[in-house]
């Protein structure tokens, strides 16, 4: 049994801390009033769960990528998506120059690295994760069709912006198409 954490320094161990919403609180006050933003828990599950957690082909999304998204991928909106992408640009050399670490940028950088491992995997809490991370541990898989997620949307804890429909498309475009898949 392990922790996503575990998991993820089992490939490779996170020199630095995580980031968590108190830290992010305190550095969001600092950029709120150039920002017009007001929400800091909003935007770190935008930063989480649609800029860095949504992709499993980049660590994040680019700008232009971002701002093209829908209505439904996104908290926010039109201009306020191109505020919201400066504020992330600020966000990236904040974790770089306080040496604090991202998860789901974590978890992107041991993509390549993983070895599949595991015969099956069963992940409770599904909810709590992002598309990244999911992807990491499927990538642990020896046979990628042996997992089952267990999950509740409607008991969301950690801000990530899940959905079971972004999940599904995952495993529709990933290697892991062909496979049967119950929800």
């Amino acid at each position: 049994f392990l922790s996503f954490k575990e998991l993820l320094e089992s490939i490779l161990v996170i020199e630095e801390k995580e980031i968590d919403i108190c830290q992010f609180n305190y550095w969001f006050q600092r950029h709120q009033q150039a920002t017009g933003l007001k929400d800091a828990h909003k935007v770190f599950e935008e930063f989480g769960g649609v800029i860095t957690g949504m992709n499993i082909d980049s660590p994040y999304l680019a700008r232009n990528e971002y701002l093209k998204l829908g209505v439904k991928q996104s908290i926010f909106l039109g201009e306020e998506r191109q505020k919201i992408y400066d504020l992330f640009e600020k966000y990236l050399q904040f974790l770089k120059e306080e040496k604090i670490a991202d998860l789901n940028i974590e978890s992107y950088k041991r993509i390549r690295k993983v070895t599949a491992l595991y015969d099956f995997v069963i992940i409770d809490e599904t909810q709590d994760l992002t598309n990244i991370q999911l992807h990491l541990i499927m990538s642990c898989l020896k046979d990628k069709r042996q997992f089952i997620l267990c999950g509740d949307s409607n008991q969301i804890v950690h801000p990530n912006f899940f959905s079971w429909s972004k999940v599904k498309s995952m495993f529709y475009t990933t290697d892991m198409q062909g496979s049967e898949i119950h929800i």
